[in-house]
């Protein structure tokens, strides 16, 4: 009870009346967890839930967990939640362990959110923070790996998280509490039992310590990546030019400016802040810092994850943001609203002229009467050609987006209006000459472009 009272004392405690649900497996750690939690309960008016995944692994011995699970949780008056893993719902050439972990928290935080439950209590202690960091140092991985199991994350909390192996052995005899025991557990199948069973005992022999030491290096990297990660944060948003579902458009130059020790953390954001579920290795964390510092092009990918830079901008983007997925044209009529992927158009036409009236970023005249209906917005195209206003000849689109310093990555996703003759204006860019108007002009349309 005072390592978990030293835990909340800590990290914080839930407040009072909050819904914690616990992760039961029937083992001593989970079961020691519940009890002790039902306890506090009491003092804090906390309502207590357990949650078990039967995976259906190990045949009786799942089904008879279970069982134990639900007779525990009734006898003692906790709301049971349970979860049976159909038969082939997991591939033979998945990571059992990790399959597991992503079955279970997946579905901890599905009954947490339909039953108002504020927090989700694993029953993860000391032993388990040194075999995770001793599994990290033999796999010779980085400070990521070596922090190991965090005391908290989101609404997982871990009360044990101080508590030694032989603490919680000793309030469950103490109290007389039954619980299961996992044969696979002390099978040499599995790395983390042979970490446990072999590793640790031989490095103790040097070090009697050993796993107290391991468990504190876990957490003093934990808290300096927690640290780090808030100055990459602030650093990316600082660099942050614009936000789309699966897209983030940086600065360049402002993101070349941090120290490159916080790349990895301001990589792993960009990850997450586009949806996406990677881990990037080594390789994709030194050429993303290259493409950071380096003036020029350059592109690095990693699974559905892609970085380009040109132009001074950098875009972090899921690859099925970068497919090319063909818009269709938006027919444009005077006196109408257009709406087209992030933007929104009004066009009018009226009487008069105004010469020299030609365009500015986001609003433009044109000869109506030079216009070859119908009128239409589209993506640009690599193919498309025209004259731009104050030009002598034609040019190539992409060509004229590239010299005013237009990214490479942002050039097909400008919308441009046109008309049966082809282009009449990039939004943001010169009109069409042939569209200009002029003393002659008698009607202007007018079109003024809103992002959305």
């Amino acid at each position: 009870m005072a390592c978990v009272r030293s835990y909340f004392g800590r990290y914080g405690r839930p407040v009072d009346g909050a819904g914690v649900l616990v992760a039961l497996s029937g083992g001593p750690d989970s079961v020691a967890l519940l009890s002790i939690l039902l306890r506090l309960a009491k003092e804090f008016r906390w309502v207590i839930g357990a949650a078990h995944v039967n995976y259906g692994l190990r045949g009786e011995e799942s089904d008879e967990d279970e069982a134990f699970c639900r007779e525990l949780s009734l006898r003692w008056g906790v709301a049971f939640h349970c979860h049976h893993v159909e038969d082939g719902q997991r591939s033979a050439d998945v990571n059992l362990q990790l399959w597991a972990r992503a079955i279970r928290y997946a579905f901890f935080e599905e009954v947490a959110s339909a039953h108002g439950y504020d927090k989700i209590a694993t029953g993860h202690h000391l032993g388990d923070r040194a075999e995770t960091v001793a599994a990290a140092v033999l796999d010779a991985s980085g400070s990521f790996a070596l922090s190991g199991i965090p005391p908290f994350r989101g609404r997982i909390i871990r009360p044990l998280f101080e508590c030694r192996p032989q603490m919680i052995r000793d309030y469950l005899y103490a109290h007389q509490i039954p619980f299961q025991v996992d044969r696979s557990n002390g099978t040499m199948r599995y790395r983390r039992n042979r970490i446990r069973l072999q590793t640790l005992p031989e490095w103790s022999e040097d070090n009697p310590r050993i796993v107290e030491g391991l468990a504190r290096l876990g957490e003093q990297l934990w808290r300096q990546q927690v640290y780090l990660e808030k100055e990459a944060d602030c650093h990316l948003q600082e660099s942050v030019i614009g936000r789309e579902t699966g897209r983030i458009l940086l600065d360049a130059e402002r993101l070349s400016r941090y120290d490159s020790c916080l790349d990895p953390f301001v990589l792993r954001l960009l990850i997450r802040q586009i949806d996406l579920q990677l881990v990037p290795t080594q390789a994709t964390v030194d050429r993303f810092s290259r493409l950071c510092r380096r003036n020029g092009s350059g592109r690095v990918e990693q699974g559905d994850l892609i970085l380009e830079r040109s132009k001074g901008q950098m875009m972090a983007m899921r690859r099925i943001a970068d497919s090319v997925v063909p818009l269709p044209q938006v027919p444009v009529m005077a006196g109408a609203v257009t709406m087209f992927p992030n933007w929104r158009f009004t066009s009018q036409v009226v009487a008069g002229h105004e010469p020299g009236t030609h365009h500015d970023d986001r609003e433009v005249s044109l000869d109506a009467d030079c216009l070859h209906e119908p009128l239409v917005i589209r993506q640009g195209e690599a193919g498309d050609r025209y004259r731009p206003f104050g030009l002598h000849g034609t040019k190539k689109l992409y060509d004229l987006l590239a010299d005013r310093s237009v990214p490479a990555f942002e050039r097909g996703r400008i919308p441009v209006l046109s008309d049966q003759a082809g282009v009449l204006w990039p939004v943001g860019h010169p009109i069409a000459e042939r569209a200009r108007v002029t003393d002659a002009t008698r009607r202007i349309f007018q079109v003024r472009a809103t992002r959305v």
